[in-house]
């Protein structure tokens, strides 16, 4: 039979470990979440400014390319 004993403190390191652990992986994540969002507002910019363009372009240009 498997020893019942259990080490609180042990117990608590272990634990102060994994939260340590989540807490850091947490951070990377939010970084990583907030580059995406930059990277995001980036394109989206861009598809505005292309689609600015394109409707700037006269209407016979337009009409060529259908």
């Amino acid at each position: 039979m498997a020893d019942l004993n259990i080490n609180p403190e042990e117990v608590i390191n272990n634990l102060s470990s994994q939260i340590g652990n989540l807490m850091s992986e947490n951070t990377v994540l939010k970084m990583a979440v907030g580059k995406m969002q930059v990277e995001i507002g980036n394109l989206e910019a861009q598809l505005v400014a292309a689609k600015t363009s394109v409707e700037e372009l006269p209407k016979e240009n337009m009409k060529k390319r259908k």
